[in-house]
């Protein structure tokens, strides 16, 4: 059963006092070397000035977030709701990084608490949407998704609606979705792979081979992007030499991702047939 707004607001604070105990971190104190950014600096300046005040507070930690100082970043965030409970970007952007942390339920609720306090915040909508869409609920995800882009047409919320079309293997929507998340920006890699995986199962295999292509020009490193035109140029263009050069680099660039296994399973039947 869910727990009551205020209760689950209560409980993330324990889970997270508990977390920050364990990590070892204080608020204010730098425990290891780090190049600061210029933004850092800034916003260290204003909480020195200003220490009662929430937004440098968050600020502060929106810049460590960018910076991938996770841990420090929810301490700052802490200290920013502490002073002021109703902002809806620290609950959102404090959910953002529990949701990466696989606290989804946590995550969510944070969302939920920013809702409360702005009901029209889209990425709060969004980002609600992407809960759902990890937990199976497709359909609850897509409401989330169709919520935001009325308020704001941004290109991970369409992008974010065609993945909940793949999933139900929609793929006429997902193109739809996804292209016109391209639209809005051109240089999204992992949409130009989605849109090829889309154009693939629809048997439209010179259009998914375009989007392979482009993503790994935007990102060449990108496993999935190598790994997806390895197996269309074995399975579709019986190209070995391509498919070879593009699955092998996919296990070169990634050899921990959660697909390697499969992709190396792969080509060694290529080379067994030759």
């Amino acid at each position: 059963m869910a727990l009551p707004m205020s209760g689950q607001l209560s409980a993330i604070s324990r889970i997270l006092a508990i977390f920050l105990v364990l990590t070892g971190y204080a608020l204010g104190t730098l425990s290891r070397n780090i190049v600061w950014s210029s933004d850092l600096k800034l916003w260290m300046d204003c909480l020195a000035k200003s220490p009662r005040k929430a937004r440098p507070y968050r600020i502060y930690a929106d810049s460590l977030k960018k910076a991938n100082d996770l841990d420090r970043a929810i301490m700052y965030y802490l200290k920013a709701m502490q002073l002021d409970s109703q902002s809806p970007m620290t609950y959102n952007n404090l959910g953002v990084i529990l949701e990466d942390k696989g606290m989804l339920d946590q995550a969510a609720s944070l969302y939920q608490k920013a809702l409360s306090i702005w009901p029209d915040y889209p990425d709060a909508l969004n980002n609600l949407g992407n809960i759902c869409l990890k937990q199976g609920r497709i359909d609850e995800a897509a409401s989330f998704f169709r919520k935001a882009i009325k308020l704001k047409r941004d290109p991970d919320y369409y992008y974010n609606l065609g993945s909940t079309s793949q999933r139900e293997e929609h793929w006429d929507e997902a193109i739809t979705w996804i292209t016109r998340a391209l639209a809005l920006r051109d240089d999204l890699e992992y949409a130009h792979n989605n849109l090829g995986v889309s154009y693939w199962r629809k048997g439209l295999n010179e259009q998914a081979l375009s989007e392979f292509k482009k993503a790994i020009v935007i990102k060449p490193d990108f496993f999935d992007a190598h790994a997806n035109l390895g197996l269309l140029y074995y399975r579709v263009y019986k190209d070995n030499t391509q498919a070879l050069f593009h699955l092998n680099y996919a296990i070169t660039i990634a050899p921990a991702h959660p697909q390697a296994g499969m992709v190396s399973s792969i080509i060694e039947e290529i080379k067994k047939r030759g």
